[in-house]
């Protein structure tokens, strides 16, 4: 009696399981059709509205052509912001505009993109900007008057965004240069920061050279006041006692211009 029972048993599980993997194929064909019905449904929704995200991808490839061509960096970085979510735009059918409200290209740049097709619209997205270029910094702490060395000075990648002033892309121009005021290790070189040596004292007795055209005439004179490489000084010619000015030199001549 038991064992009929659980034979039973077994052809009605059996059975079960039999009936519960058979699908008919009209049953199949419906799947299929309601399956790609809701994919056809979900693209729909996707077309319904632009999509954000290739917008950003357009604003930033538009700003980093835009500074590259404006000038070489060794490193641009763009983040864009995201454009708010909430935001409905039409799918755009015509190539995107983009336009810059100005030239001058900042750590914070705005980027309008327009659309005309099907429906007119427009966007503004703004970008947080990092320029990088290798410069001069200054590889110690220095102090004011100090004379720079070329082991004073390395090349590093520095963003310049926020930089209005010149600085230097070579070491050589720097080197012989005088400092003045101190430094911090890492500050970048700029010509606010930099004197020309002064290599005349007043009162040193100096070498006058005078020339024009046709004639050349060398003399000595006393300076009357301290002198840069570069600057205008007066000097009292030590033979006729006649004053003059004249530009200081590289190696403390001061040279007349007749």
């Amino acid at each position: 009696m038991t064992k009929r029972l659980e034979m039973k048993e077994k052809t009605f599980f059996s059975g079960l399981k039999e009936r519960s993997l058979f699908i008919k194929p009209k049953t199949i064909i419906a799947l299929v059709f309601f399956i790609a019905f809701l994919q056809a449904k979900h693209s729909l929704a996707n077309e319904e509205y632009q999509n954000l995200q290739i917008l950003s991808q357009i604003a930033y490839k538009e700003i980093v052509e835009k500074i590259s061509n404006q000038q070489d960096f060794d490193k641009i970085v763009v983040n864009v912001n995201a454009p708010d979510n909430r935001l409905k735009l039409s799918p755009c059918s015509s190539n995107l505009d983009a336009k810059f409200p100005t030239d001058f290209v900042s750590k914070r740049l705005t980027v309008q993109l327009s659309c005309s097709s099907p429906q007119s619209w427009s966007i503004y997205l703004i970008a947080e900007i990092a320029l990088y270029k290798k410069i001069v910094v200054f590889s110690e702490h220095l102090s004011k008057g100090k004379l720079i060395q070329e082991s004073d000075l390395k090349i590093d990648l520095v963003d310049i965004s926020d930089i209005r002033e010149s600085y230097y892309k070579e070491i050589t121009p720097v080197i012989g240069k005088e400092l003045k005021r101190n430094i911090k290790s890492g500050d970048i070189v700029r010509d606010a920061l930099l004197d020309m040596p002064q290599v005349i004292k007043r009162g040193q007795i100096v070498n006058l050279m005078a020339t024009s055209s046709v004639i050349s005439v060398e003399t000595t004179g006393t300076a009357l006041s301290d002198g840069r490489i570069g600057e205008i000084i007066r000097v009292k010619n030590n033979r006729s006692d006649r004053i003059v000015s004249g530009t200081v030199q590289s190696n403390g001549d001061v040279y007349i211009n007749l």
